[in-house]
């Protein structure tokens, strides 16, 4: 009986742990990828093209600074409409599901992230937003759908796919899959990685409950 009140207190606790810090994770992660990924788009659209993307892309983030929400969602609507090859347009769609779900509207952002992810030309953004929608379907508690995003995992995301394949399997109790998604994930994490330490904690949580 203690087992099962463990389990319970170790999903709360991630649940917690992401609800406060995966949006910025991830969502830095996104940004930092428009770069890596998006110098192939960028030449196949020609630089003139490619420039005023990225100029639109810049004006929205200046307009969600300032809480302009319609010229948010007028710049995001001309991005995926006539801006579609560009990983701006995808960067778009991942900022209006971010600001979706601090709204709470959780349809809108699932539509966004599914274009991202049905769309984009760029696969790391595609991993980016297979991630999020992985960790809406957990916040949602349905397990079975998160890990239905997380397959396959990406190159390059195999430590944040492998811990969010964890926490799934964890919801669904099953412990010694979640310990094994949790050992690869130790595995392919970088030793300075800033989310090292909260991976590891959760490891060694499953190991504490199992010899209480």
């Amino acid at each position: 009986m203690a087992t099962h009140y463990d389990d319970e207190a170790q999903v709360d606790a991630i649940k917690s742990w992401w609800k406060e810090n995966w949006l910025a994770l991830v969502g830095g992660l996104g940004l930092g990828l428009a770069a890596i990924f998006g110098w192939q788009t960028y030449q196949q659209s020609g630089e003139g093209r490619a420039d005023r993307a990225a100029q639109m892309y810049s004006d929205l983030r200046n307009a969600q600074a300032d809480s302009r929400t319609e010229a948010v969602a007028e710049i995001r609507g001309t991005l995926v409409s006539d801006y579609a090859k560009t990983p701006y347009a995808a960067l778009a769609q991942l900022k209006w599901a971010a600001q979706s779900l601090k709204d709470e509207r959780l349809d809108e952002a699932r539509d966004a992230l599914d274009w991202v992810v049905n769309n984009s030309s760029d696969d790391g953004l595609k991993a980016v937003a297979r991630l999020r929608l992985a960790r809406i379907s957990l916040e949602a508690g349905d397990a079975d759908a998160a890990l239905a995003a997380l397959t396959p995992v990406p190159s390059g995301f195999e430590s944040l796919y492998l811990e969010t394949r964890g926490d799934a399997l964890l919801l669904k109790g099953e412990r010694a899959d979640a310990r094994g998604a949790y050992d690869e994930a130790l595995a392919a994490v970088e030793p300075n990685a800033p989310y090292r330490g909260q991976l590891q904690r959760k490891r060694d949580d499953l190991n504490e409950a199992s010899s209480s």
